[in-house]
């Protein structure tokens, strides 16, 4: 076939260079029709892009929650939610994980890692803009730090550890800052008692490629954003 959809991703044969894209809005009950708000679409060539070449600044950790996933019941399959708390707490938007993680789920996929259920259920908290984006290198994200909004990226937590090949999947952790020498400082929910992590830089170039770049993007709608 042409195209396929895996989840949260279109999956296309051959590139394309233009789509058409239509909505429909509905409800599931009585009520009002949902109000679209914000519209993105995000593309991809299909290959990382090459290790940003630019000197990473460093920039002083955000003051962002820190929440470990495995603190909740089947917390090992939780990292997307757990991030995203953080990032709507950091915001104080008054919700607990496990309000969270209800809002994402996806009965479909059967699991809370759906890139755009995520994005859109922090849209749709009132205040709030947020979208599923593919930037080019790391140096993007440091207008997002710099504009006070921690990315949550998504990465291969074998790679980002180090190891030499991918044997779990996907994983989702929220960058705070950099240091000195241009390491990334995360959030990484994956641990327990210390969530806040430091990890190599070039490490985290091959982790963060393992997704093409992929991010969910929060803010405050009256903030000023870098343009995407």
């Amino acid at each position: 076939p042409m195209l396929r959809i895996d989840t949260d991703t279109l999956l296309l044969s051959r590139p394309t260079r233009s789509f058409d894209v239509r909505l429909t809005a509905a409800t599931l009950g009585e009520g009002a029709r949902p109000r679209l708000t914000h519209l993105a679409l995000a593309g991809s060539r299909g290959r990382p892009a090459a290790a940003d070449p630019d000197v990473l600044a460093p920039i002083s950790p955000l003051p962002v929650p820190e929440r470990a996933q495995g603190d909740y019941p089947n917390g090992g399959v939780l990292c997307s939610p757990t991030s995203l708390s953080m990032v709507l707490n950091h915001f104080r938007w008054p919700g607990d994980m496990p309000e969270v993680q209800q809002g994402v789920y996806d009965p479909e996929y059967a699991g809370t890692g759906n890139w755009t259920f995520n994005a859109a259920y922090a849209g749709s908290r009132p205040g709030l803009r947020s979208t599923v984006a593919r930037l080019g290198s790391a140096g993007e994200l440091m207008p997002w730090l710099n504009a006070g909004v921690p990315p949550i990226l998504s990465v291969s937590l074998d790679l980002l550890k180090g190891k030499e090949k991918d044997n779990g999947g996907g994983h989702l952790v929220v960058l705070v800052g950099f240091d000195a020498n241009g390491d990334p400082i995360m959030n990484d929910p994956a641990w327990r008692g210390a969530v806040r992590r430091t990890y190599k830089r070039a490490d985290f170039e091959r982790a963060w490629a393992f997704s093409k770049h992929t991010v969910y993007l929060v803010w405050p709608e009256d903030r000023p954003v870098p343009s995407l």
